[in-house]
């Protein structure tokens, strides 16, 4: 069965908000005196945020760091969590201001997040189930996508539909940047691959790196090395392509591999090379020189970038203006 993976989750809960902005949260209306209770963690002008949104959000983060590799040390938790609340009261300043300014979220536009992330998944129970295993509901999701979605109009109408980026601007950037935009030296290859195993012992190895032997001395006769890929290799990913593995740069084959291809001419077929995954013979095909890429290829990502930056700091400003004015409980642990 499928999970719903961290990412997704990510995704789900940010709601395709440029500012990082997390706005998992359920919301509930407050006592009139915003009195304090063990199930909430602050009230934002009279609207509670619960302890249950607060550890969920806290989960979702620091399972998303750490399948990118980034652990959060002990002595880095509290400030890890104030981080998070204060993202949670971030967000519902956000989303009141999004209604005083009268945003509307079509039923449409939810209905079509919805269908996006449900769409991930083979039926509608498989969806149902992975929200569960991450202590969320559909009903939930729906209305997290529909705050969600209201924060991002604001953000379109204060900033994404106002800001220009000037061309000097990305000019700029790209000149003041220049290791951003360098292409590394790469290679384009083929190989014929014979698998050996952990448990072949010397007689079994001796047979495959005869059996490439062999294959070596009709590609020097002048058989078709494609042709020989197809009908020999034991790499699924690239038989189908003639054992072609496209372009790749250092750092991205393992080094035997690499430390060959890089050495060789366009043409050049290598001996035979022997990897932790077999025994190959490789065939450079192409070789590009290290470079640095256009402006004009660039450009455009450039542009997206400085434009994220530049709403993350409004939208930064904004919520310490709306904090200035806001009433704000945060309730001690």
């Amino acid at each position: 069965m499928k999970k719903l993976s961290v990412s997704v989750v990510a995704v789900m809960v940010t709601l395709l908000l440029f500012s990082n902005i997390a706005i998992c949260g359920d919301k509930k209306q407050a006592t009139k005196d915003s009195k304090k209770t063990d199930a909430n963690v602050a009230v934002v002008n009279g609207v509670q945020i619960s302890k249950e949104a607060f550890e969920r959000e806290f989960t979702l983060i620091k399972r998303q760091l750490e399948s990118m590799g980034n652990s959060i040390d002990s002595a880095k938790i509290t400030a890890f969590k104030e981080n998070v609340l204060e993202n949670l009261i971030g967000a519902e300043l956000l989303f009141q201001e999004s209604q005083k300014q009268g945003i509307k979220v079509e039923d449409a536009l939810v209905d079509g997040q919805i269908k996006q992330m449900t769409s991930q998944f083979k039926t509608e129970d498989e969806f149902l189930t992975a929200l569960k295993q991450v202590g969320l509901t559909k009903p939930l999701i729906v209305a997290q996508v529909k705050r969600g979605l209201a924060i991002k109009l604001l953000i379109d109408k204060l900033y994404t539909n106002k800001i220009v980026i000037a061309e000097k601007e990305i000019k700029d950037f790209y000149d003041q940047n220049p290791n951003y935009f360098k292409r590394p030296e790469q290679v384009k290859a083929s190989h014929i691959l014979i698998k050996t195993d952990p448990t072949d012992d010397e007689k079994k190895k001796a047979e495959k790196k005869k059996k490439l032997e062999d294959i070596g001395a009709r590609i020097k006769k002048g058989e078709d090395f494609a042709t020989l890929a197809k009908d020999n290799s034991d790499d699924p990913s690239g038989k189908a392509q003639g054992g072609d593995l496209g372009y790749f740069g250092r750092g991205q084959m393992v080094k035997p591999f690499e430390d060959a291809a890089f050495s060789m001419k366009v043409g050049d077929v290598s001996p035979i090379v022997e990897t932790q995954f077999g025994y190959h013979i490789i065939k450079v095909t192409d070789k590009k020189p290290a470079s640095t890429v256009a402006l004009d290829e660039v450009k455009e990502r450039i542009k997206e970038q400085l434009l994220r930056k530049r709403i993350q700091t409004e939208v930064a400003l904004l919520i310490e203006k709306l904090k200035e004015k806001a009433k704000i409980v945060k309730v001690a642990s």
